[in-house]
């Protein structure tokens, strides 16, 4: 993993804190590494939040559903 992957998906993170982000990380699109959203609603709902190209680097978002811990 690269260090530009790395420094967006850590400034990234901070999506975490918009209602329906559930998880950043970094994922692959058509073969290139990208940041992948998690999300519980429908994608189409953050696309006015979230942008498709961060530092560089593009972004997918992705319908996960709610994400909790386990015990």
């Amino acid at each position: 993993m690269g260090l530009k992957i790395i420094e967006a998906i850590n400034e990234a993170s901070e999506w975490i804190e918009f209602d329906g982000v559930e998880g950043v990380g970094q994922g692959e699109k058509d073969g290139k590494e990208c940041i992948i959203v998690l999300a519980s609603c429908s994608p189409s709902k953050l696309s006015g939040i979230i942008p498709e190209t961060f530092k560089g680097v593009s972004v997918v978002i992705e319908e996960s559903g709610a994400i909790s811990i386990q015990d």
